[in-house]
């Protein structure tokens, strides 16, 4: 291994045009995600086993650990499913309130017409 530091790494690689910076991270991204086995092995082996039976008289474990007692409605569980998909959005804007309250938050500045620049209101929103 080198002597070469990351910041060195970087600053080169800055220097790269966008194709070559997007073909380095290609490659960076390829490094990092080598499993030793490709899409295609896999998918081979797959059917090797189904071809020998591997999957023949499997249990199944539909309604296995289903608890009948259970009686929720589809509207029930679709509503369910609505309020713990998306609790997080309430979770976020509560933090962001508390952070603009507690003063802690990011302070966004506006530009003016003539270039000076005024703080937003805290209340302002911006597209994400």
């Amino acid at each position: 291994m080198s002597d070469v530091t990351f910041e060195q790494v970087l600053e080169m690689a800055e220097q790269l045009t966008p194709e070559e910076q997007a073909r380095l991270v290609e490659q960076l991204q390829e490094t990092l995600l080598d499993y030793g086995v490709t899409r295609e092995q896999l998918w081979a082996e797959l059917k090797a086993l189904r071809a020998a039976g591997a999957f023949d008289n499997v249990e199944s474990l539909y309604s296995k650990f289903a608890n009948p007692a259970a009686d929720v409605s589809e509207e029930e569980l679709s509503s369910y499913l609505h309020k713990i998909g998306t609790e997080w959005e309430e979770e976020m804007d509560e933090l962001a309130d508390d952070r603009f309250r507690s003063g802690r938050g990011c302070v966004v500045k506006e530009v003016t017409e003539k270039g000076s620049h005024r703080p937003a209101p805290h209340n302002a929103h911006y597209p994400a």
